[in-house]
């Protein structure tokens, strides 16, 4: 078994510090240190660690609490509503209306 992974990232455009933890931590075991981004401006360090610890396999709090079988209905009724909240263009309000009207049916 090889002591290191290397990863072409050659058309990378950049990223999400938070994003290379995260998928790093797959491979690293917790308490493992990847990065520190100096803040010039603040003159504050900002240090990326592992943590060994995420959602999978525990889950996470739900905003709006419901049973797993209703959750895509939940989510996507909630989306609906703020669309319709919202100034929306009249092509977009009698379809999100419409569909609104068939989840609650």
């Amino acid at each position: 078994m090889p002591d290191e992974v290397s990863v072409a990232s050659r058309q990378n455009g950049g990223g999400s510090p938070d994003g290379v933890v995260f998928w790093c931590s797959y491979l690293d075991g917790p308490g493992t240190h990847f990065n520190d981004i100096f803040e010039a401006e603040t003159g504050e360090t900002r240090q990326f660690w592992s943590t060994g610890t995420n959602w999978e396999g525990t889950g996470v709090v739900p905003d709006i609490s419901v049973a797993a079988e209703d959750a895509y209905d939940v989510a996507y009724g909630t989306a609906l509503r703020h669309v319709l909240s919202l100034n929306t263009p009249p092509p977009i309000h009698p379809d999100a209306t419409a569909t609104l009207d068939r989840l609650n049916a």
